[in-house]
């Protein structure tokens, strides 16, 4: 079943995998404001490329941190901590953007300031009781964040 699910993902990718509207604006918005910024995500290293490059975001990114680069995942700490440390960026100076309580715990474990986005597909109550700092509605709010600090 893993081998037919793997050939089906890299056969598939791409017709299932778009950026939300506006993302890749906020994202460059972000980035010429000089704000540094990383994926923790629970793809590996391949998919996480894989989809980054499909949409054409991951110049965008100053670190990625998969599944495959730590012992233990989302939503221990561990991966948003190395990923600050590559960052060289303090946890009380991040701002972590999640759509599932495991981003959320992820994010508040580390003492990152959390924001939970409404264009989700998990349960919007299971989110909200992981108390994120914030909710955003909309993308464009995603360039705003860097105002926060």
């Amino acid at each position: 079943m893993r081998e037919y699910f793997a050939a089906y993902y890299i056969k598939n990718h791409n017709a299932h995998v778009k950026l939300f509207e506006g993302i890749d604006t906020a994202l460059a918005t972000l980035k010429s404001s000089g704000q540094k910024m990383g994926i923790v995500t629970s793809k590996n290293d391949v998919g996480a490329m894989r989809a980054l490059k499909h949409c054409k975001i991951e110049s965008y990114f100053d670190t990625i941190m998969t599944i495959d680069s730590t012992d233990t995942h989302k939503p221990n700490p561990e991966p948003v901590f190395k990923a600050l440390e590559n960052l060289n960026v303090k946890a009380s100076e991040a701002v972590f953007v999640g759509d599932s309580t495991h981003d959320l715990k992820a994010g508040r474990a580390a003492s990152c300031f959390t924001v939970a986005v409404s264009w989700t597909v998990f349960d919007k109550d299971k989110l909200n009781a992981c108390n994120p700092d914030l909710w955003i509605q909309t993308t464009a709010e995603i360039a705003n964040l860097n105002q926060r600090f």
